[in-house]
């Protein structure tokens, strides 16, 4: 593989550019047109540093995709790294879903990276995460579930009866992208049936 990429003939493919991962910083704005919808998908660095910027994002947001990365489990913040990924995560989600200018904004949590997820549980037990878990050491779907289940009772605890839609994804897959933004697309024409623009925060 590193020969394969080091070529002098070496063009990437579409994997390779899916697999390229760049850390969001500031604020990407990247406009969707799916007549008569056009849809305004606002990418936000998730880094604690980069936050104090969303305020800018938060005029007309009709839907949140909060995307976690499953593997932050077992990894740390970038910018300390005394604090998991996966709790900081959960913090700052619970931040969201408690926001009133959110209240009824449908959110959605994408759970990434489940390739890498299935890799890592045989080895790394979720209880490093969560020292109460009791699951079957090496069980992914049990392990997804407990995850899941920590978003969705996060949301209940801040607005009780509503609901988080939680998709369970790899990104580099075309089809669990499709399925997933598919689901996103068809709740917010349900819940905004006119012609118009939809933003996406």
């Amino acid at each position: 593989e590193v020969l394969r990429l080091g070529s002098d003939d070496y063009e990437p493919s579409e994997e390779d550019m899916v697999m390229t991962r760049v850390r969001t910083t500031g604020i990407v704005v990247t406009e969707v047109l799916e007549p008569p919808y056009t849809y305004n998908v606002v990418d936000v660095g998730g880094q604690r540093s980069e936050r104090r910027k969303w305020i800018h994002c938060f005029d007309d947001v009709k839907a949140i995709i909060f995307l976690e990365g499953l593997a932050g489990y077992n990894q740390v913040l970038f910018e300390d790294n005394s604090v998991n990924r996966m709790q900081e995560s959960l913090n700052l989600f619970a931040e969201v879903a408690k926001n009133p200018i959110f209240k009824n904004t449908p959110i959605f949590v994408f759970l990434n990276k489940k390739d890498l997820f299935e890799e890592m549980i045989p080895k790394y037990p979720l209880s490093i995460c969560f020292p109460e878990y009791k699951g079957k050491d090496g069980d992914v779907q049990e392990a997804l579930k407990y995850i899941e289940a920590k978003y969705k009772a996060i949301m209940e605890e801040c607005v009780p009866g509503k609901v988080v839609y939680v998709h369970v994804i790899a990104a580099r897959l075309r089809m669990d992208m499709k399925i997933a933004f598919g689901e996103v697309r068809e709740q917010l024409k349900k819940l905004y049936p006119v012609n118009g623009k939809i933003k996406k925060n």
